[in-house]
This record gives structure tokens, C-alpha cells and sequence, in this order.
């Protein structure tokens, strides 16, 4: 299986240093840059970056997000994973909001980060215990009046296959649909949801009692 290509952020460079070497010793890695949040500095590959991993510990959230929304803006085919202390429910849905695919307390992925990073690239989102719950409640507050059920079956039938990590294209070859007509239903019950990426879209579903009986996307424990 082909190692999954990582670039490390951090704000600090001794964390640099140990995500970069634990990385290293991971077969089913492969560290293609890692930089210091401060060093501004963005690496251009001939090959996309299958993840981008940024450890924060005393960044500003507003900052974190401008990040992100650069990180995405570099690397659009890249899942970005965020990790670091705990924050509100606020600032968890801003990076959400931003382009952040996954989150992870940084004590849980101290245990966990080479399997976090295999799970990201593969499903495309992973989200720790403590941030889904945040994430529910937030988004709870937003849909009280916007349940799954305004969405046509059609609708229904793509967020399932979007929330298992399936890209437009994949869910236009298994459901025999254009990519565009994916992509408008998507945006249509991104609407009615009052929602805007498939982070959102996959805590709405599993807040709604969504089954999904395959892939990954979230650390439940």
C-alpha cells in the first residue's frame, strides 16, 4: 500500500521534531516537509500531500483559521488535520468552517496519530470524542428547525455516500450520475441544511441518528 504523504505544521519546533520522527519510523508514512507555523514558509510539490497535519498549542484560533483556509488553497486535494488543546464549541466549528477535515485533542493523538492519519487520508474525516460532541451541540443550536427530513431522497441517498468519505466523482460512478448533478444536489442540501462542508454534513447526520454502516469518521472513545 502506498505510504500515505504527509506535511507537518507546528508552532512549536520541538513537536515539529517528534511528529516529524514518529512519522519517519512509520512505514506507512512518508514526511514530504515540515515547517514551523512562523516560517511562513509553503512548500510546492509535483504530487499533492495526502494529509496536512497542523499541531497548534498557543496560535491564535483566528490565525489557525487563516491557516487552514491557506493550507486548502495550496494543497485543495489534501485532507488537513488539526490538533491541539481543547477549545469552545465556537472555535472547533470556525476550523470546520475554515477546511478542516478531522480534529484531534493532542493527548488522544499522542496514542493515535499514525492510525488518525491513515484514517483522514482514506475516509476524509475524523473527529475525537470530545469535538463531536462539541460539534453536535453547535450544530444542534443551528438545525433545531432543519432536520435531515427537508432533504429530497436523492439528497439523502448522496450525504450517505458523502459522509462515508466518497469524493463527487466516486459517488457519481456508484449512483450512474453526472458529477455535476452530484455536486448540485450537495449544494442544495448544503443549503437547506445551513451547512458547508462534509465535516458539518457528516455530525449533522450522525446527530440525526444517520446510520452509517460503513467508514470511519469518527473516533467515538
Amino acid at each position: 500500500m502506498e505510504p500515505v504523504r504527509v506535511v507537518v505544521i507546528a508552532d512549536a519546533s520541538f513537536v515539529l521534531e517528534g511528529i516529524t520522527n514518529l512519522l519517519m519510523q512509520a512505514d506507512s508514512c512518508e514526511v514530504m516537509s515540515a515547517l514551523l507555523i512562523t516560517e511562513q514558509r509553503w512548500p510546492a510539490f509535483y504530487i499533492s500531500p495526502h494529509v496536512v497535519l497542523i499541531h497548534v498549542m498557543s496560535t491564535p484560533p483566528t490565525t489557525v483559521c487563516r491557516l487552514i483556509e491557506e493550507a486548502k488553497r495550496r494543497y485543495p486535494r489534501s485532507a488537513l488535520l488539526i490538533i491541539g488543546t481543547s477549545q469552545p464549541s465556537s472555535v472547533v466549528a470556525s476550523y470546520i468552517n475554515a477546511g478542516a477535515n478531522g480534529i484531534l485533542h493532542h493527548e488522544q493523538a499522542s496514542k493515535q496519530l499514525v492510525q488518525a492519519i491513515q484514517d483522514i487520508a482514506h475516509y476524509g474525516l475524523i473527529l475525537d470524542a470530545s469535538t463531536l460532541a462539541q460539534l453536535q451541540q453547535a450544530l444542534r443550536r443551528q438545525q433545531s428547525h432543519k432536520p435531515l427530513a427537508t432533504l429530497t431522497a436523492r439528497e439523502q441517498e448522496i450525504i450517505r455516500y458523502a459522509v462515508k468519505g466518497r469524493t463527487n466523482s466516486q459517488i457519481a460512478t456508484e449512483l450512474n450520475l453526472s458529477i455535476n448533478t452530484v455536486k448540485t444536489h450537495l449544494r442544495n442540501a448544503y443549503e437547506k441544511l445551513n451547512i458547508t462542508n462534509r465535516a458539518e454534513l457528516a455530525v449533522l447526520a450522525l446527530s440525526s441518528g444517520m446510520t452509517l454502516s460503513e467508514g470511519r469518521v469518527a473516533y467515538l472513545a
